[in-house]
């Protein structure tokens, strides 16, 4: 009886072992499971990541997403998108399925204030319809400082901020085509311009959005080169 037991229960571990098919990759090195730390950067300033979620599967996966906030920073606004879908909240289920043997781009995109010191994220993915196919990664950064050394080069910014009739976007597409999309703050898209150059500036009419936070992207080949908030008021 106990070797059927033991049996059965190294049986269950390589099943589940086996179906985990999804994993997480930045800038090409696998931090599944992991922890990654970062500089620091200015107050009210941008820092973006981009992580490819992967599945290694040959099915398609439809993919739940939850953030857990480890050691939150007292004033922050942060900002997700999962392929080219942005949302609110915590938690989400991507309204595009990564298809086997292939990756989404994972963007969370964080503005912090002006007296952070540090904090922590726990950001975790798995299979709708095999929760247990779950893999994390920890994403922990120290504070403000008054230097940005992380991004050096900024692919998106809008002037005015708070705007009331028009917003005027300075982008910067990388040499390629992409498109300017902006979402409300639960993810829908309520404009989407394709920009005719690889850089420079797009105004846009904002006078009928209705007064609120959204969240402006530059799309890039179906990812998400850049996003920040845009703050409409009439």
């Amino acid at each position: 009886m106990k070797k059927l037991l033991l049996s059965l229960f190294i049986l269950t571990v390589f099943v589940s072992i086996s179906n985990a098919q999804l994993s997480i990759s930045y800038n090409g090195t696998d931090y599944t499971n992991q922890e990654m730390h970062f500089d620091s950067i200015a107050p009210n300033h941008n820092f973006d990541y981009h992580f490819a979620v992967h599945n290694g599967s040959s099915s398609d996966i439809n993919c739940v997403f939850h953030r857990y906030d480890i050691d939150k920073p007292s004033t922050y606004t942060h900002l997700f998108c999962f392929g080219v879908h942005c949302f609110a909240g915590t938690t989400f289920t991507c309204d595009e399925a990564i298809t086997a043997e292939s990756e989404l781009d994972f963007h969370p995109s964080i503005i912090l204030g002006s007296n952070n010191k540090s904090y922590t994220f726990k950001y975790t993915f798995w299979d709708e319809l095999n929760p247990a196919d779950s893999v994390w990664i920890y994403v922990s950064h120290n504070g403000v400082n008054s230097i940005h050394d992380i991004n050096k080069t900024d692919n998106l910014s809008v002037y005015p901020n708070p705007s009331n009739n028009q917003a005027v976007f300075t982008y910067d597409l990388m040499g390629n085509d992409g498109s300017l999309v902006i979402r409300n703050i639960i993810g829908k898209e309520v404009k989407s311009v394709q920009l005719n150059s690889a850089s420079g500036k797009q105004v846009i009419n904002t006078s009928d959005l209705p007064s609120g936070t959204y969240i402006c992207s530059v799309v890039v080949g179906g990812k998400n080169l850049k996003s920040m908030k845009l703050i409409v008021s009439h």
